[in-house]
């Protein structure tokens, strides 16, 4: 079985040094004028364990430190035979070289905005109501924890557009999602140009000096995998997320 780790430049550093799942060493093919950086696997599925997940992560910020532009691929890309993946490849050709073209020179830098309360309000459901609450007492219970999620929701939002107001001018391209819980209020991906990773950390910590309530956490720089095309059977799409 072919397993797949990252799409990147047909002139990109030889990588026959990097090894990947099960020790076998990382292999490149170019193909549609761009390159597959794969290895090859006994079977599939390969299980998602620990040491499978980090060895995958290891290959792709291998080849992020030698390439100008890097597509990572999402763990589990397998293909049965060569042919199956060149028929991919010749599919999603013109995509992936547009993708690299896209994140090329860049990172990823995650965010994720966490509230500073030492717990969240515990959610009432209908079946967990104590046996002794009134109807009436029950659901004013549930019409405060309501009145919660969207003041939580609220904030969130909010904070997400003083992040985008600071943080895009950096960012070449950049995605949020907004969390359903009050602890956790929302993560975020920005496309960086390599060189200003300290910069958009330090304005990050900025942010948080003017949002005592939360804590806004910044990783990375990492692969982009929020800004790579999809690889699959189906035609090519952007996974956000």
């Amino acid at each position: 079985m072919i397993y797949v780790y990252a799409i990147t430049d047909a002139d990109c550093e030889s990588l026959s040094d990097v090894c990947g799942l099960d020790g076998r060493p990382a292999l490149s093919r170019t193909l549609s004028n761009v390159a597959i950086v794969y290895g090859e696997v006994a079977g599939t599925p390969v299980e998602p364990s620990a040491e499978n997940l980090w060895q995958h992560e290891a290959v792709v910020e291998a080849v992020m430190k030698r390439c100008e532009a890097v597509l990572p691929v999402r763990f589990g890309m397998t293909f049965g035979d060569e042919r199956a993946l060149e028929d991919t490849i010749a599919r999603h050709g013109a995509v992936l070289a547009t993708g690299l073209e896209r994140v090329r020179g860049c990172v990823e830098m995650g965010v994720r905005v966490v509230s500073r309360e030492a717990k969240e309000a515990e959610a009432i459901s209908p079946n967990s109501a104590p046996a002794d609450r009134s109807g009436r007492a029950y659901m004013l219970a549930r019409l405060e924890d309501e009145r919660r999620r969207r003041a939580s929701q609220s904030r969130a939002e909010a904070i997400g557009d003083a992040l985008d107001a600071a943080l895009s001018p950096l960012a070449r391209d950049g995605t949020r999602r907004l969390l359903p819980a009050p602890h956790v209020l929302l993560t975020a991906a920005y496309l960086i140009p390599r060189d200003a990773s300290e910069l958009f950390t330090s304005c990050a910590g900025s942010l948080s000096d003017e949002h005592p309530d939360v804590r806004i956490v910044c990783t990375g720089p990492w692969p982009p995998y929020h800004f790579a095309p999809a690889l699959s059977s189906r035609a090519a799409e952007v996974a956000h997320g």
